[in-house]
């Protein structure tokens, strides 16, 4: 095996397939990164979860494939002089010779054919949307997910497709995030591709890439498998199974008080108090909604800390507590502008919703937390 490609170009393909390579103390080969060269040079990372495989643009001198040990083989060329071209050569016993200008170094590889088959998606569906539209997507539901195996299914993001428009579902048993955009093509014919859910771990990869560009992206997808592809570089992460919570019945259709309020100004507000909190679980803000404007105290082992944030419309004094972290990570997947809060009282969940009434691009629901006296 012996290729030449740029040092950049290089490591960035490293960097990314990187991130999804198991930590020190896994097996050998899967704990490596798999090179492939033939028509052209693939790099490939697989966690028997998710899997992600970078193509490198290359001058291909001979074939030959091996798993290059990870983290060495990225430290190596990382460190190589950013303005010369890599020569890697590979021998029949699996040294590999990395050369730069005048930096060289031998490393041993393995052999990858006990290297784990990558998974394949055999492509029944599609889901085409705008790079940005997906980001938003995933940016505005994946932090909700569940982090408990107790319950594997929320572990993931829920989509749902309809007729001109794609929604992504998250939420975690605290709180729901629902967003919808635009949706372009057709929808598959078998009406069980329209509604899946999506690891959050692999979803999280397809994150890293996504840029805020107006240029269509495609996922593809069976039963068990979802690829994003984007430049050289392709995602395919686990379609889990089972049928997602309905979380319809747990919104409410409409709410007696309706605040509309600064976004940023709310985030700010929440954000500075955040500071304070060390436990957000334990340690719920205090939230007294009054005629124009929210009273915001929170009292921890940090200290004390309040503050106040104006809104339009009388929040009959509903006193109630909220997770801050929870309340955070909303307002920051919400566009500035406006956005209505929306209350019962105090034992029911806030909500947040556009101020713009022929908008639903997005809706958070949080429960509130029980206070002590």
């Amino acid at each position: 095996m012996k290729f030449i490609c740029s040092r950049e170009d290089l490591n960035n393909a490293i960097s990314i397939v990187s991130r999804v390579v198991p930590a020190k103390g896994s097996n050998l080969v899967t704990g490596g990164i798999l090179l492939r060269v033939k028509d052209r040079v693939l790099l490939s990372g697989y966690n028997m979860e998710t899997g992600i495989t970078s193509r490198v643009s290359a001058e291909i001198l001979e074939e030959g494939g091996c798993v290059m040990p990870n983290p060495l083989f990225g430290e190596i060329v990382r460190k190589l002089p950013s303005d010369e071209d890599v020569t890697l050569e590979m021998d029949k016993d699996f040294n590999v010779e990395i050369t730069a200008g005048i930096a060289h170094f031998t490393i041993k590889a393995l052999d990858d054919f006990e290297f784990p088959d990558l998974p394949t998606v055999s492509a029944r569906a599609s889901l085409t949307v705008t790079e940005n539209s997906l980001r938003r997507m995933i940016d505005g539901t994946v932090f909700c997910t569940a982090v408990s195996d107790n319950r594997p299914l929320l572990k993931g993001v829920l989509f749902e497709l309809e007729e001109g428009t794609a929604r992504s579902v998250a939420l975690d048993g605290f709180r729901i995030a629902v967003r919808s955009e635009p949706l372009e093509g057709d929808l598959p014919q078998d009406e069980e591709l329209r509604r899946f859910v999506v690891s959050s771990a692999g979803l999280r990869e397809i994150q890293k890439l996504l840029k805020d560009e107006e240029e269509p992206v495609t996922l593809q997808y069976d039963n068990t498998r979802l690829m994003f592809s984007l430049g050289g570089t392709e995602v395919v992460c686990r379609i889990l199974e089972g049928k997602y919570l309905d979380y319809r019945s747990a919104v409410p259709s409409e709410r007696s008080v309706n605040l509309c309020v600064n976004t940023a100004a709310l985030r700010n507000c929440v954000e500075r108090l955040h500071l304070m909190v060390e436990d957000a679980a334990q340690n719920a803000l205090r939230l007294n909604f009054g005629d124009g404007s929210v009273e915001m105290n929170t009292a921890t082992v940090r200290g004390r800390a309040k503050d106040t944030c104006s809104y339009a419309g009388n929040g009959k004094g509903i006193y109630m507590g909220m997770n801050s972290r929870y309340l955070l990570e909303a307002l920051k997947a919400v566009e500035d502008g406006e956005v209505m809060i929306g209350l019962d009282n105090a034992g029911s969940p806030m909500t947040l919703y556009p101020a713009d009434p022929s908008d639903s691009s997005f809706l958070y629901l949080i429960l509130p937390v029980r206070l002590s006296a």
